[in-house]
């Protein structure tokens, strides 16, 4: 029996559920796919890039997202400011935008050629006044209930000096599994009397929020040479080094790509199936491929624009397991690093294994297999499926947050990328 996108849709259960969300990356509407927001740039290397963009950069951060259906929706966009723990700021919109805070999205183009229909957003932000972390929520005529998404994203100053480096965590039964970052903050710009109450650090790894550690505080204050050291070789202050990311290609609809064992036209979409996974806890460390940490791009054979030319898949993945051990999701950041129940898996006794089938437009994608934290349910845990390695590649941030005496909010004064191993 064939189905259509739509019924595929709600087959999955999602309900547009919009009551008031808290201050975290979240799509609510079943039908918005292929969420970014990156800065202007060349394809494909932008979609690599973060949410993140300096302030005095003047080109802006663009918003694009997929709407999986042929209907136009008018979509409306306004701003939250937040600190550095994401709560929301008191300061009123006037001391960030220029603007009234809402802003319609015009830019939209139907897709082309494609079995599924859909309609392609684009909206470039305006310029924000001062830096730090933003939430942009996209609704049709009220947030408080119709919000299809939002989205954190960030704006920085360079007014510290960050220098880092990787340690291993010695003398602890984890250490071939961790990863540890030492680093320092030069801040002589800055006029700074009292630094350990004035910065927040935040450390990120594969631009993932939900294992962030927060608030870091510093290991010494050199108040001379004015400098904070961070130099933590405790488990509870390391990342578990994972492993290296699966990927898998569907940019080519008539050839097989890398890992892809069949694909097949039905009436109303294409249909991908995944070569099978093996769990591999016990493997021995393997870095043979280059892997994107966890990302994805969009991304078509002998098409002019993939954006609004690649067609959506329906995508089927299989995980071997000899019994049923737990919940078992899809992560990385087509899943927004988050456990969502559309991508949560099956197990299939007779096929001895769990499955999913998701809808993705066609690209490049990497993805784990993760199970739920015991201690934070949204939380995904890989190791126990994937293995854990010091020597993974993986790709950290470092945030580092002023408040200046008499300030009402955080400033965004220093952000590093570097890539470990």
């Amino acid at each position: 029996m064939k189905i259509s996108v739509f019924a595929i849709l709600l087959l999955w259960g999602a309900t547009w559920n919009a009551a008031q969300a808290d201050n975290e990356d979240k799509i609510l509407k079943p039908s918005i796919k292929t969420l970014k927001l990156l800065p202007e740039g060349n394809e494909p290397q932008r979609q690599l890039l973060y949410s993140a963009l300096p302030l005095s950069q003047n080109d802006p951060l663009i918003l694009e997202f997929d709407e999986v259906r042929e209907e136009f929706v008018r979509y409306t966009v306004r701003f939250v400011r937040c600190e550095a723990d994401w709560s929301s700021s008191k300061l009123q919109n006037t001391e960030f935008l220029d603007d009234y805070n809402e802003f319609y999205i015009t830019d939209y183009t139907q897709s082309f050629n494609t079995k599924t229909p859909y309609l392609h957003y684009r909206f470039a932000l305006p310029k924000l006044k001062i830096s730090g972390n933003y939430l942009l929520q996209v609704f049709e005529t009220d947030p408080e209930t119709d919000l299809a998404f939002q989205k954190r994203f960030f704006i920085f100053e360079e007014k510290v000096v960050i220098n880092s480096g990787q340690g291993m965590i010695a003398g602890t039964s984890q250490f071939l599994q961790q990863q540890n970052i030492d680093f320092t903050v030069d801040y002589q710009a800055l006029n700074m009397p009292n630094p350990s109450t004035q910065f927040k650090v935040v450390l990120r790894q594969n631009n993932r929020w939900d294992n962030a550690l927060q608030d870091l505080k510093p290991s010494v204050v050199d108040m001379a040479q004015k400098r904070l050291i961070f130099n933590y070789l405790m488990p509870e202050r390391a990342f578990d080094g994972g492993n290296e990311f699966r990927m898998m290609d569907i940019t080519n609809l008539d050839l097989l790509a890398f890992r892809v064992d069949s694909v097949a036209s039905q009436k109303n979409y294409f249909e991908a199936f995944v070569e099978k996974d093996l769990i591999r806890q016990g493997w021995v460390y393997d870095r043979r491929y280059n892997d994107l940490n966890g990302r994805y791009f969009v991304g078509a054979k002998n098409v002019h624009d993939a954006q609004t030319q690649a067609d959506y898949m329906l995508v089927h993945f299989f995980l071997k397991s000899p019994e049923q051990i737990s919940e078992v999701y899809l992560l990385g950041e087509m899943t927004n690093f988050e456990l969502r129940e559309e991508f949560k898996m099956t197990y299939k006794a007779a096929q001895k294994g769990y499955e999913v089938a998701v809808f993705l437009k066609q690209g490049i994608y990497n993805y784990l297999y993760a199970l739920p934290d015991p201690t934070h349910p949204q939380k995904g845990i890989t190791k126990e499926l994937e293995g854990s390695f010091w020597q993974t590649r993986n790709e950290y941030d470092l945030l580092v947050y002023y408040r200046p005496f008499g300030s009402r909010t955080d400033l965004l004064v220093g952000y590093r990328r570097m890539e470990q191993n």
